[in-house]
């Protein structure tokens, strides 16, 4: 075998060995993001902005906060279409450091789709059949992402959000939305590395693929080990909101009306 082919063969196979070993794709692979800007927010939080580069080039957003600091609050709204709060109003009325959009809703009065828990209180109907649902909760003060295989019922829960579909599961690409259908939307999304630490974070024009593969890839989100993640709401609902530790308010303003958010305040 010639020199240069030998080394052409060899990086091949170095390149499987990796993708064998570490459980990857081709696409978490070449996901890469610049340094990006970090600004504090209070108690210990910060939000990070980044532009990533890889298969769907793109903008990203998140809170970074830890379980120890703060708690984390399903808020919710009324069936009121025409005078729900925006995102901004709903997050800043609840006492949150920051916060995104949350679960589905059936348009025009804002009424949840799937099962929604704030503050103890239960609206609409448990989601169940779809083997991609996954469930954003609060049981017995810890929160976790659950799968719907998973589902232990609402015993103990006092905040909870259905969404759909996971997208990281076991620190890889959820198996089940391989299909490049979707279209490249902005995205809302929570994620966990199930150690305490946790990402509330917005994306701009990507497919559910997409996003399922760079947060899988650990080479954008590099704070944190993401072992799962649920997308939330996306498309018009999109939308972000903090306040900064100097007290200047960031803002991701979403299109439409949302039903629901999810908040983070700080533990007292």
């Amino acid at each position: 075998m010639r020199p240069r082919n030998m080394k052409i063969a060899l990086t091949t196979c170095l390149l499987c060995f990796t993708l064998l070993s570490t459980g990857c794709s081709a696409d978490e692979l070449t996901w890469r993001a610049d340094a990006g800007k970090r600004t504090p927010l209070e108690g210990g939080a910060s939000l990070i902005s980044k532009k990533c580069t890889g298969p769907e080039p793109s903008s990203i957003s998140y809170v970074l906060f830890s379980e120890s600091k703060y708690e984390l609050r399903v808020v919710a709204q009324g069936p009121l279409a025409e005078n729900g709060k925006p995102l901004s109003e709903l997050l800043k009325s609840s006492g949150a450091v920051a916060g995104v959009n949350g679960g589905y809703f059936k348009a025009p009065k804002l009424l949840p789709a799937g099962l929604e828990i704030s503050r103890g209180k239960s609206e609409g109907e448990v989601w169940r059949g779809n083997p991609l649902v996954g469930s954003c909760l609060v049981r017995n003060g810890v929160i976790k992402l659950e799968w719907d295989a998973e589902w232990r019922g609402t015993e103990h829960v006092t905040e909870l959000l259905q969404c759909s579909p996971w997208l990281v599961s076991g620190g890889q690409t959820a198996k089940g939305i391989s299909a490049p259908s979707s279209p490249r939307l902005r995205r809302t999304f929570i994620a966990t590395d199930e150690q305490k630490n946790w990402v509330l974070g917005t994306c701009e024009s990507m497919t559910l693929t997409g996003l399922a593969s760079m947060l899988a890839s650990q080479s954008v989100i590099t704070e944190l080990k993401i072992t799962r993640a649920l997308n939330l709401d996306g498309g018009p609902s999109t939308g972000l909101w903090c306040m900064q530790s100097d007290h200047e308010e960031h803002c991701q303003k979403e299109f439409w009306k949302v039903r629901n958010a999810i908040a983070i305040l700080v533990r007292e």
